[in-house]
């Protein structure tokens, strides 16, 4: 479906009324006048905005849009063609001829990926073929269950219906700041602003990170009472995510592992992911100010025992310089680095122990079957 197009803020930029006349005009009309200050002098609307102004979204760093009613109504009306709510087959209420299904039944949202029927939701809830997924008030019979071993994301295939895909916002344009808004199939949308887009998603000791799992998620301001696996929009109506307030702390599960696990799922017919079998931390090194990627557990080993890094010979205290020629010093760089590979390939890492590098080659086996 195509997406309907919203204008932006600023607007184009108008001319034909000199400055100053302007600027009298709003000395002399008050509240009316400066609106026709910021109608037609640009560079007026770039003012600094009170805190808690609520008239205000932010599309991008630098960048505002006066917020008006139809701006958020119309993000809701096209998830509609999206979004639908997943619901046991049992709670349908039947009236007449008429099949219903009562709001608070509902287990998760689901987004459709593809015209064909495959969704996307989160794995927190217990999701069964013969569930329904119903959209647009229709009921689709769940046929098959793809749980990924590696990101908290599910895809339900269902078994008949056409429908329309969404539009996925890129990983590089997750931006601090932007206003995004959750919509749910079972209640009104929710508002809000990513506050981080590396909120760390870490092992019980909050500290060590999976090298074969995802590590990070995009943090928002406020918790939002929607259900779980709701899509979040950004203000140009991209799917930013999917998101979960588990534990009173709604945290977006970024679009793009999605995507990812669509596409693997697509070409192989199953998660197909890679592991390497490392348990690491980011820490500052004191001396050069620079981040660093070493090799650490608090509780259990930090390699996996006949791994691929078992096999390289990392141990704990090891610092990793870079895997496939990539830094490892980012929360999200050794994740994002093992989505690009499969079981069976090569990659190369590069370690330090003390004063000596390291460098060896290793084949990466299944994330699902271990070492």
């Amino acid at each position: 479906m195509p997406l309907t197009e919203i204008p932006t803020f600023p607007p184009k930029e108008r001319t034909g009324i000199p400055l100053a006349i302007l600027i009298l005009i709003g000395l002399a009309t008050g509240a009316a006048g400066a609106g026709l200050l910021l109608w037609f002098a640009p560079g007026l609307r770039r003012a600094e905005i009170p805190a808690g102004t609520q008239s205000v979204i932010v599309s991008s760093p630098g960048t505002v849009v006066v917020e008006e009613g139809s701006r958020i109504n119309d993000i809701v009306k096209q998830s509609k063609a999206f979004m639908g709510a997943v619901y046991n087959v049992n709670s349908v209420i039947h009236i007449g001829d008429k099949n219903f299904y009562q709001k608070t039944a509902a287990k998760a949202a689901a987004i459709s990926l593809t015209d064909d029927g495959w969704f996307g939701s989160i794995a927190d809830v217990p999701i069964v073929v013969g569930d329904v997924i119903s959209i647009q008030g229709e009921a689709h019979f769940i046929t098959r269950i793809v749980k990924d071993t590696a990101t908290p994301f599910v895809l339900l295939k269902v078994g008949d219906g056409t429908f329309s895909s969404a539009r996925f916002m890129a990983a590089k344009d997750y931006m601090v700041g932007i206003t995004v808004v959750a919509t749910s199939p079972t209640s009104e949308a929710a508002r809000m602003n990513i506050t981080s887009v590396d909120v760390p998603r870490r092992a019980k000791d909050g500290i060590t990170e999976s090298s074969d799992t995802l590590s990070t998620v995009l943090g928002v301001t406020q918790n939002a009472s929607v259900l779980v696996g709701s899509p979040v929009y950004s203000i140009g109506g991209d799917v930013v995510g999917l998101i979960d307030g588990g534990n009173n702390t709604a945290v977006i599960y970024p679009g793009d592992a999605l995507r990812t696990l669509l596409d693997r799922v697509l070409r192989y017919d199953e998660p197909n992911r890679a592991q390497l079998g490392l348990r690491y931390a980011i820490t500052t090194n004191v001396q050069s100010g620079s981040a660093e990627a070493f090799v650490y557990s608090a509780s259990g080993s930090a390699v996996v025992a006949k791994s691929p890094a078992a096999t390289a010979g990392l141990k704990a205290g090891d610092i990793i310089v870079s895997i496939d020629g990539k830094s490892a010093a980012e929360s999200s760089n050794v994740f994002s680095i093992l989505s690009s590979h499969i079981p069976g390939d090569q990659i190369v890492i590069k370690y330090m122990r003390g004063t000596e590098t390291i460098s060896k080659t290793v084949t990466l086996d299944s994330l699902s079957t271990g070492g």
